[in-house]
């Protein structure tokens, strides 16, 4: 018996009709009715009942139907695999993300991904900008999604998003009605900050940029857990500032995020180890960047937490400032005051 055999009775089974099934797979009626008897041969019954002029499927033809296809499927599939891992795109992969940042962009990424490597399995762990760059370093996950600019020598980025910041304040809030504020006019806000070690660029960025400004930034609030912030802003505890792209899983219409005017985007980068060539990791990096080069992830500015936007010429200004050089403001962490409030990850206050 051979597929090719299979694939002549399938087709002549959905058409029952020899001369369109010879037609569609391009073959003489005559050498398809030759294949089609030498399979009832070897298998000892008739498939179909050609009696008169209409072909019908017999009861062992009907029975047969589902098993040849099925057959002829897997076939296709041991093809694929065999050819897939030829190219190597087996096994696992593993990919840590910052949930801060690639909450929204890591789950399409990667399911996009396994639509064409079927037989990759891949891992998925959140953890901060820092430990993910360590861990990519030492080799215990293939990929990452985080926070850049990555500088640490031995590691590739390529970017894939970039975030405004913005400032998340309750809906009464003076700020409520404006698309656009600058940093000074943090000035003489309680501000709500994710904490240095959880995300040294980001607090680094907010720092600097009340510096540049002229004041120094007065924190009432620092979460260790980037996603405390808004929580905390409903709270009434002071004015988030964070990532436009941190908002986009938070739901609730109680909250505004308006655009800081000035202030360094932050990117969102795929980041690998030179030296890490495999297969797999190259197949994910290559389809990322075919990705962002064809439909772009685009954060928006002026985000309404609750799933309205703003748009304007202002607002693509902000949202593709060029960010700094990799290294500036980032020597000595920027003056910063703080009241030392803290929440602890399960929300509490400490």
């Amino acid at each position: 018996m051979e597929l090719k055999q299979l694939n002549f009775f399938l087709a002549v089974a959905e058409d029952l009709h020899f001369g369109r099934a010879a037609e569609r797979m391009y073959i003489a009626q005559p050498a398809l009715s030759q294949h089609v008897r030498r399979l009832e041969r070897e298998l000892g019954v008739e498939l179909f009942d050609r009696r008169g002029r209409n072909v019908r499927l017999t009861a062992a033809g009907r029975a047969f139907v589902d098993e040849a296809r099925r057959v002829v499927e897997q076939s296709e599939r041991a093809a694929s695999v065999a050819r897939r891992a030829s190219d190597g795109i087996t096994g696992t992969l593993s990919i840590g993300y910052y949930a801060a940042m690639s909450a929204t962009i890591t789950p399409e990424l990667v399911q996009s991904f396994l639509e064409t490597a079927e037989d990759l399995s891949v891992q998925i762990s959140a953890d901060s900008p820092s430990a993910l760059e360590e861990a990519i370093f030492r080799g215990d996950i293939d990929l990452a999604i985080t926070s850049g600019p990555v500088t640490r020598p031995g590691l590739e980025q390529t970017v894939i998003a970039s975030s405004p910041i913005v400032a998340a304040v309750l809906s009464g809030h003076p700020f409520n009605d404006r698309r656009f504020i600058g940093a000074a006019d943090l000035e003489e806000e309680p501000l709500i900050l994710t904490g240095r070690s959880a995300d040294q660029r980001l607090f680094d960025t907010i720092v600097a940029a009340c510096h540049d400004a002229g004041f120094t930034a007065r924190a009432t609030h620092v979460v260790e857990n980037p996603q405390l912030v808004l929580p905390a802003v409903l709270c009434g505890l002071g004015v988030g500032v964070l990532p436009a792209m941190s908002t986009a899983t938070y739901g609730g219409d109680l909250t505004r995020s308006i655009t800081i005017s000035g202030v360094d985007p932050i990117e969102v980068v795929l980041v690998r180890r030179i030296d890490r060539t495999d297969p797999s990791v190259m197949a994910f990096w290559d389809a990322t960047i075919d990705r962002i080069e064809s439909n772009p992830f685009m954060t928006g500015d002026g985000l309404d937490l609750g799933g309205d936007a703003f748009a304007g010429d202002e607002g693509a200004r902000a949202f593709s400032m060029p960010r700094a050089e990799a290294g500036e403001n980032n020597t000595t962490a920027p003056i910063f005051d703080t009241d030392d409030h803290r929440f602890s990850s399960n929300g509490s206050s400490t």
